[in-house]
């Protein structure tokens, strides 16, 4: 059984950083190695006009042919200046998460699956000193399963067969001065599936065939004096 954990890490702020660090994308690295465990540990700043801190994870795993690895990332933020209203003030934030295996019973014979999900949520408001007070809320969400198969029945002759699904949903409310308020919602489903057959009688020759199937459903909902 074998284990790595590979973490990545990176935070600013507006602070008073030395030019040589601010300058730096990316700031000197830590790697840390031993007993099957790897880390990996870096920092970077940001310009001080849109601050902003995340980190990322990475641990991956094998025990005999099952191979596994986890992701998980967080990030958050202002917006730069100039990115929305000159008179307005927000916020962002990001997170995402995957997890994925592949299993190889045999030599000719492999098996991946895989399921990921990443949001990003942002909201801003404007200043009603400046104009008319108001504030904007958007979500966009992803995230999908995948699963595939390969099989080497004799050596020249591969063959692979594949499925996903995939979902997307934007969320969007906006709320004006006045106290009216507008929301939106789209949402996207997209099913696949695929298959194809490689054959190399020669090592010069390949020969390859295919198809794919594939759908898709879009549903759309509006609420608000802005509704059509």
């Amino acid at each position: 059984m074998r284990f790595s954990v590979v973490l990545l890490g990176f935070a600013s702020a507006a602070l008073g950083v030395g030019p040589a660090f601010a300058q730096s994308a990316a700031g000197q690295a830590i790697d840390l190695e031993g007993r099957g465990v790897a880390v990996n540990m870096s920092l970077s700043a940001a310009q001080p006009d849109h601050p902003q801190v995340g980190g990322q994870a990475k641990i991956t795993g094998q025990i005999d042919q099952l191979q596994t690895h986890v992701e998980l990332g967080t990030q958050t933020g202002q917006p730069a200046p100039g990115a929305g209203a000159p008179d307005s003030s927000g916020w962002w934030n990001s997170t995402s998460a995957g997890v994925g295996a592949t299993w190889t019973p045999f030599g000719a014979a492999k098996i991946e699956l895989g399921a990921q999900n990443a949001t990003r949520v942002e909201f801003t408001a404007s200043d009603p000193v400046f104009g008319d007070a108001g504030q904007h809320y958007a979500q966009h969400r992803t995230s999908g399963v995948s699963a595939a198969a390969t099989l080497t029945p004799i050596g020249p002759l591969d063959l692979k067969v594949g499925a996903n699904v995939s979902t997307e949903l934007e969320q969007t409310a906006d709320l004006a001065g006045s106290g009216a308020e507008t929301r939106d919602q789209v949402q996207t489903e997209q099913r696949q599936m695929s298959a194809g057959l490689t054959w190399r009688p020669l090592s010069a020759v390949s020969l390859e065939a295919g198809g794919r199937v594939q759908s898709t459903s879009l549903l759309w909902g509006s609420s608000g004096p802005a509704a059509r």
